[in-house]
């Protein structure tokens, strides 16, 4: 199954107060265990999603010290539409590691 993967559902992804998503049932329930304990959890998706030339210090940074990064990895390097940051990788890291 392949996720597209918006800055709003990341948004809802890294925020443990929300209570509905931008998802629908089976997504949710079927949302990977490993997210609960990322690194950036708390930090919203500016960090992830950033404009081209912006800086990915703070991103970085966070997925260096990370507990699940080789699941995020794995997660992203599965679905090739997925944006962003993840797991230390841009996504032009992404496509490169793919090839």
């Amino acid at each position: 199954m392949v996720v597209v993967t918006t800055p709003e559902l990341v948004g809802w992804l890294m925020t443990p107060d929300a209570l509905d998503g931008p998802m629908g049932l089976d997504e949710l329930i079927h949302r990977p265990q490993w997210q609960a304990f990322a690194a950036c959890r708390d930090e919203g998706v500016d960090p992830f999603f950033v404009e081209r030339g912006g800086s990915m210090a703070r991103a970085r940074a966070l997925c260096a010290g990370c507990t699940v990064r080789a699941e995020c990895l794995a997660y992203a390097m599965a679905d090739e539409l997925l944006d962003g940051f993840w797991a230390g990788t841009s996504a032009r890291q992404r496509r490169w590691l793919r090839a």
